[in-house]
């Protein structure tokens, strides 16, 4: 499997890692349900934007959204 197959798997587990609903991320990244539901199950591509979104939200680099074993990059 890709390392962009496992997108949607990947931000699922790191969701319900932090306890949130799609609900909850939906609000704190301003996307909808909708939107991130078809991320997680791999039917929809996100942009940059809605990835930076999300990794923001689940306080990670986008790295991590794509390889969760991926080492966090510093922030600056």
């Amino acid at each position: 499997m890709s390392r962009a197959d496992r997108l949607g798997p990947n931000l699922k587990e790191l969701r319900l890692e932090r306890g949130l609903t799609l609900d909850k991320l939906a609000g704190m990244s301003n996307l909808t349900r909708g939107y991130l539901s078809l991320v997680e199950r791999g039917l929809k591509t996100p942009s940059i934007t809605a990835l930076l979104r999300v990794a923001d939200a689940l306080q990670v680099n986008i790295a991590q959204l794509f390889d969760i074993n991926s080492a966090p990059a510093p922030r600056y």
